[in-house]
């Protein structure tokens, strides 16, 4: 062996291996628990009782209903899901039932999109379904503010006094700044009469 060439038997593996060996388990784990996940399927009814709303989730897996899985209700907004109450499990056939709101706002005709899901469940993974319902209230745009003036309104919607106030702290800084000027002016004049004066 030559003396330039050392060579370190110690580690044994090299570190890009080691990092090679880790994921490579972590896939295989990974794979393990997919291929143990059952698929559920999550079917929406919706019923008007007693002038309640009330959704129901039927959760099968190969034709059976699946009992005591949470099933989480939501209802999808603007940029994200609006829960809607907590989770809850099913019963023996399979259902899960919950309440709606009746003051939720819809679309401009009243839509509204729920979906229910079973989330990150031991046996069944996560599983979707969504449907379109019209339990919304409509939107009035008469009743809607936006020609009022208030504070989340845009410059042009601001508030009389809000206006008339930061206009008035502007003149007062601005009235500040030309006092002093005109003072220094004034005293530089005088200044320069009292050297002519002697």
């Amino acid at each position: 062996m030559k003396q330039g060439n050392k060579i370190n038997y110690t580690t044994g593996l090299f570190p890009g291996s080691v990092i090679s060996l880790f994921i490579i388990l972590q896939l295989i784990a990974f794979g393990l628990k997919a291929q143990g996940e059952k698929k559920a399927d999550i079917r929406l009814n919706f019923e008007l009782k007693d002038s309640m709303n009330i959704c129901k989730a039927m959760v099968t897996s190969e034709g059976k209903p699946v009992k005591e899985v949470d099933i989480h209700f939501y209802v999808k907004r603007l940029f994200s899901l609006l829960p809607i109450g907590k989770a809850v499990k099913t019963d023996d056939n399979g259902e899960s039932n919950t309440i709606f709101p009746l003051d939720l706002p819809g679309d401009k005709n009243g839509n509204i999109l729920v979906i229910a899901k079973i989330e990150e469940d031991e046996n069944y993974g996560n599983a979707e379904a969504q449907a379109e319902i019209k339990w919304g209230t409509l939107s009035n745009p008469e009743n809607d503010h936006w020609a009022n003036r208030s504070l989340s309104a845009s410059r042009e919607k601001a508030p009389t006094y809000l206006i008339v106030a930061s206009n008035l702290i502007i003149m007062v800084i601005w009235g500040t700044i030309f006092f002093v000027f005109l003072q220094v002016f004034r005293i530089r004049k005088e200044s320069s009469l009292i050297k002519k004066n002697k």
